[in-house]
């Protein structure tokens, strides 16, 4: 079974069972920077 780039950081850390909660926190603060950066760049780029 390959593992596809992006994933392969994600994969290595779940291989880790002593770092439960480590995965789902990158996931989370991941997602809010993503939010945060689309929010940002969609108020920048509207015109005012």
């Amino acid at each position: 079974m390959s593992v596809p780039l992006d994933l392969a950081p994600l994969a290595f850390a779940v291989g880790f069972p002593f770092r439960e909660g480590y995965v789902p926190s990158i996931v989370y603060v991941s997602l809010y920077v993503s939010i945060a950066a689309v929010t940002l760049s969609t108020l920048v780029s509207v015109p005012v």
